[in-house]
């Protein structure tokens, strides 16, 4: 086992001399690719800060035999400086669900914004059935719109993977609406 590897078995038992290790190795890397993206030092660290944060809490879902550690820390790095060039993105997951419904909606009929409530009701309770890893899926994906790329690299699932679990996941969000 090569010496990165070792020390993102250590960060996963949330070992922080491994964690020093790690990032003392990997940082010009993870810098460098930022950088590349977003062609601003300060940008780059601040990206880096955010990589390092995925890696000290999401260590254990590190899968050697998917990737090496310094390929799983640059995409980290990669789309992060993606998300970071397009701009800041209101996060749909701050605000309460219960309060957008609460919200009133003065271009519609009191009758339509009844129908619009009732039908938003549902679909969340729906959306409540589903399996615990599903609707975290789906809550990321559509309601948080973080780009399957980041969720990815997050889940250190590949991509396509990823794609079909939330597509299974809409299908059976939907079968629960017959």
């Amino acid at each position: 086992m090569d010496d990165l590897k070792r020390l993102m078995v250590g960060i996963a038992a949330r070992d922080a001399t491994a964690f020093r290790h790690f990032r003392r190795a990997t940082l010009d890397k993870v810098i460098a690719t930022a950088f590349s993206i977003l062609r601003d030092r300060d940008g780059a660290e601040e990206v880096a800060q955010e990589t390092y944060l995925i890696v000290w809490t999401r260590a254990e879902n590190y899968d050697q035999r998917r990737a090496s550690p310094i390929a799983w820390i640059s995409a980290i790095s990669r789309n992060h400086a993606i998300d970071q060039l397009r701009g800041p993105r209101a996060r749909a997951s701050h605000v309460s669900l219960e309060v957008v419904l609460a919200l009133p909606d003065h271009s519609r009929t009191p009758y339509e914004q009844t129908e619009t409530r009732q039908a938003l009701r549902k679909a969340l309770q729906r959306l409540d059935e589903l399996p615990a890893d599903d609707k975290a899926l789906l809550n990321a994906a559509l309601l948080e719109q973080t780009p399957y790329a980041v969720l990815a690299a997050e889940r250190n699932m590949p991509l396509p993977t990823l794609k079909s679990r939330v597509r299974r996941a809409l299908i059976k969000l939907a079968s629960t609406t017959a």
